[in-house]
């Protein structure tokens, strides 16, 4: 009697499975409904607009048809909030851009990667609107930033803004990792403009479109997916275990070693895009600004070690294609000496407001200083 009670209620493995589903399946989707309404208003996940590719000028915006405010937020307890705007021409910005027969004002463009874009601080504190505020209506300032583009990618920039807004005057905003991203060589980033090595010289790599799959996109409207993602950054951390990242040098975001092997490359690239930036806006000023060597700042050492040939590289190119070359690193350093705080977020490489409105400080003065600008209005009282 035993042994066949016993038999009554063991379970074959198929049961047993189909049982098990049955009971968890309703608990993980409780489960997963509970994280997605905390990670909607409780632990806000970061909100990030949609991008498109422009066919007609072959760059990426941001889509202004869709959703054009949020909140972007860094880190796991959503410790950084700032507000984001899409304005009509698809850029980050609390205004909305004229084109060129619209407009009264002479404009200065400035165009660079996620510094530009500047997700991590409010709309209304980065570079581009501290400048705009601080001209007092001398000029129009616009900004276009896109996350992950190099130097190469900014001469394609540089062709849509000059066809469609003309500016007077070109700034290019280049952080540390925008040479080895523009090198096909390196690595292939196909949705923008790379330059490819050849005996010639360097050959142009035309973006190709960029299309998101259906999977990318049902994830953005995840509140639990943006945050295991943005916010967790689950997919870097797993690529930098298994690509060994930590037994490398790394410094500005940057491979030390491997931007170094590649240093007569990235010469020549640099060289190449600044001439062609040159070439095609003859009558435009153009300023190339190099993000400061913060943690050489930070750490009182001075900014001249194993990155500081990508800052001669680049003020070299400049010089000789009569192009104008900013280096934020005294300005920073002033900053820091005279304050005592980052310029960026202790969890976030890239600048605070300190960091966007001492750049935008730094960058008036030089444009005032080279005649650029008007000089402030002393009779007035102005700064």
């Amino acid at each position: 009697m035993k042994d066949a009670t016993h038999r009554k209620f063991r379970l074959s493995p198929s049961r047993f499975l189909k049982k098990f589903v049955l009971l968890s399946v309703p608990s993980t989707l409780l489960v997963l409904l509970v994280l997605e309404v905390v990670f909607r208003s409780v632990l806000p996940a970061c909100e990030m607009p949609f991008v498109r590719f422009d066919p007609t000028h072959r760059v990426l915006t941001y889509d202004a048809r869709g959703q054009t405010e949020g909140t972007h937020t860094i880190g796991p307890f959503a410790r950084q909030r700032a507000s984001w705007r899409v304005n009509n021409h698809g850029w980050n910005s609390v205004v909305d851009y004229d084109p060129d027969p619209k407009r009264a004002r002479p404009l200065i463009a400035i165009i660079g990667d996620s510094y530009v874009e500047a997700f991590q601080v409010d709309v209304r504190h980065n570079l581009t609107s501290v400048l705009r505020d601080s001209l007092d209506g001398s000029h129009d300032v616009y900004g276009f930033g896109m996350s992950g583009a190099g130097l190469s990618q900014y001469l394609q920039m540089s062709r849509y803004v000059t066809k469609v807004f003309d500016p007077a005057v070109l700034v290019f905003v280049v952080v540390h990792n925008d040479f080895l991203g523009s090198l096909a060589n390196a690595r292939r980033v196909p949705h923008f403009l790379q330059l490819r090595a050849s005996e010639a010289g360097f050959v142009e790599l035309a973006p190709v479109p960029y299309v998101p799959s259906t999977l990318r996109r049902a994830l953005s409207n995840s509140a639990l997916a943006r945050y295991l993602v943005t916010n967790l950054r689950i997919e870097h951390k797993l690529r930098r275990l298994t690509s060994g990242r930590d037994r490398r040098r790394f410094a500005a975001n940057i491979d030390v070693d491997r931007t170094w092997d590649n240093r007569r490359l990235i010469e020549g690239a640099t060289e190449h895009v600044v001439a062609r930036a040159r070439r095609e806006n003859p009558d435009k000023e153009i300023v190339f600004v190099i993000d400061a060597l913060r943690q050489d700042i930070y750490a009182g050492r001075k900014p001249a070690g194993q990155l500081f040939w990508l800052h001669q590289a680049l003020r070299d190119a400049a010089n000789a294609n009569s192009c104008h070359f900013l280096d934020l690193n005294e300005a920073f350093r002033e900053y820091y000496l005279a304050e005592g705080t980052r310029l960026d977020f202790e969890f976030d490489g890239h600048w605070n407001e300190a960091g966007h409105a001492t750049a935008a400080r730094g960058l008036l003065d030089y444009l005032r200083e080279s005649g650029i600008a008007p000089a402030p209005d002393r009779s007035q009282g102005k700064p």
